[in-house]
């Protein structure tokens, strides 16, 4: 039977109040309503909304208005009345929303978009439940219990991500409600295109290049309810994966497994994305510059750096492609010159561990067609280039 924890790792840095109208909020800070956090957004940011057909608006450009409007085909977490309050209340301003559908990139919790005017400016937001009640339903009894945890997302959104993830989506305000299961994040809506979809390398270089910088700018960032890479986390996702997988197939993994865990547990460790996939990773143009904006922070963690990295350069590359993004993130890192040889195998020991993890992840897995990744495979592969 694999070793399994009841509870998700985590160390605590800190305390923080997620349940009144402290979360994460500074002095001066925006109120919100009794049971919510506000969090600190100046309100000339708003601007007027990108215009994309298929986003919801007119393909005139101008945004359809539609009283008290009502996302399909999902269960309503929170009334239009009560969103509109809430926003309001934390951007001191009237805000009318006048569209809600559900998202189209969800891959494991709930998502829903919305549209909505604030002083006749354009506000595009995205509500998402990181709770136990927004699992999708493919998702809820496939995620392992020992990674989950309702609140760690809005928690890195708090304590993190504000101060020195620029690039995230920014977080205006959050409901907490453990006896519901629900643990609502009202997000910015990036509006960008998922870096899997891209097909020219130079994108993913630059993405290579911007986890490089947010590795070295975040390095030391703590947060209470992050997941932590330790011999006993190790330990369990090898147990997971012979447990899921034939004795054939995983008997050579498991037998110099351990020296992997050996190895990542005496690298430096920083703060993680915990699941950097491209499908991940939304790229938003702005006048001459592509922003890299990563979303789905509900697995950041502690743990050497190449574990992201990994997960970027995931797929069916060919050699010279993969060797290029990660010498766009060395380049970044170190400052000149090709990899050495103990990044290229602290690189690899993360490769084989992330195909370890998705092999342990659950009995039959149906990961999203992004993800899709045949990891025996991956393993095999860092395996021969680790030489063992």
């Amino acid at each position: 039977m694999p070793s399994t924890r009841d509870a998700p790792r985590c160390r605590r840095t800190g305390q923080l109040d997620h349940q009144g109208g402290q979360g994460g909020a500074t002095d001066g800070a925006p109120s919100a309503p009794e049971g919510w956090s506000a969090a600190p957004f100046p309100t000339s940011e708003i601007g007027s909304p990108t215009l994309r057909q298929g986003d919801g608006r007119s393909k005139r450009g101008h945004l359809r208005s539609r009283s008290r409007a009502q996302p399909a085909g999902r269960a309503v977490v929170i009334a239009t009345a009560r969103l509109e309050d809430v926003l309001s209340a934390v951007l001191n301003e009237a805000v009318t929303v006048v569209a809600r559908r559900r998202g189209r990139y969800a891959s494991t919790s709930d998502l829903e978009e919305v549209d909505a005017l604030v002083g006749g400016r354009g506000l595009a937001l995205v509500l998402k439940d990181t709770g136990e009640g927004g699992l999708l339903p493919a998702v809820r009894p496939a995620k392992p219990d020992f990674v989950r945890d309702t609140d760690r997302e809005l928690d890195v959104y708090t304590t993190i991500l504000r101060r020195c993830v620029p690039d995230a989506p920014r977080l205006y305000a959050s409901l907490h409600d453990p006896p519901a299961g629900r643990c609502l994040l009202v997000l910015e809506r990036v509006a960008g295109q998922p870096l899997h979809e891209v097909g020219e390398l130079e994108p993913w270089l630059d993405t290579a290049r911007w986890l490089a910088r947010f590795h070295r700018d975040c390095g030391p960032a703590r947060a209470r309810r992050l997941l932590v890479y330790d011999r006993e986390l190790y330990e369990t996702w090898i147990a997971r994966a012979a447990a899921f997988n034939t004795r054939e197939d995983i008997a050579w993994l498991q037998s110099f497994y351990p020296e992997i865990a050996d190895f990542l547990c005496g690298r430096p460790t920083v703060f993680l994305h915990g699941t950097f996939y491209a499908a991940n990773v939304l790229l938003q143009q702005e006048e001459e510059v592509t922003r890299v904006r990563p979303v789905g922070w509900e697995m950041a963690a502690i743990g050497p750096a190449l574990l992201d990295l990994a997960a970027l350069t995931a797929g069916r590359w060919r050699d010279e492609e993969r060797d290029e993004l990660d010498a766009a993130y060395w380049n970044e890192a170190v400052g000149s010159g090709r990899p050495d040889w103990l990044f290229r195998e602290a690189l690899e020991c993360c490769r084989l561990h992330l195909a370890v993890q998705c092999l342990g992840w659950a009995r039959d897995r149906t990961p999203p067609p992004a993800h899709a990744q045949f990891w025996l495979g991956e393993a095999a592969r860092a395996a021969e280039r680790l030489g063992l």
